[in-house]
């Protein structure tokens, strides 16, 4: 959230900001910093100078758990086309190997169902996309 508001910032008040835009890097205050200056982040630039503060797009498995090297979305996607009485959608995140914390959740008495989930997880969290009787699409994009 910091860094969209920072970026609003920057677009609508650049004479405040004292850093130069460089080549796929976007400047912003640096967490301790006192002054503008570059900083490592997931925001970058493309040749045009568009701003991106998104990672690229990579699948992942279901029901597999994964700790977050960054602030993420999990994007899911899971469709039960038959015998969809005790199939369900589960999304879990939170800081423990074995996240229980649940975050969106879907079932359905219907012989057949569609259902997606959006989950932020925090860097250094745990997440999982848990399902079953489900054929399942997920994908992440890094903040």
């Amino acid at each position: 959230m910091k860094k969209v508001i920072f970026i609003l910032a920057m677009l609508f008040a650049p004479s405040l900001f004292a850093a130069t835009l460089t080549t796929n890097t976007v400047p912003y205050v640096c967490q301790g910093g006192t002054s503008p200056q570059l900083c490592n982040s997931n925001m970058t630039t493309d040749s045009n100078g568009n701003l991106s503060l998104f990672g690229p797009w990579t699948s992942m498995s279901s029901n597999t758990v994964y700790q977050a090297a960054t602030d993420l979305l999990v994007i899911g996607y899971s469709n039960c086309t038959s015998n969809c009485s005790n199939a369900y959608v589960n999304c879990l995140s939170d800081s423990s190997p074995n996240p229980s914390t649940r975050r969106q959740f879907f079932s359905s008495t219907s012989s057949a169902w569609q259902a997606g989930c959006t989950m932020p997880v925090r860097k250094n969290d745990y997440w999982k996309y848990n399902t079953s009787g489900t054929t399942d699409t997920v994908n992440i994009v890094s903040l």
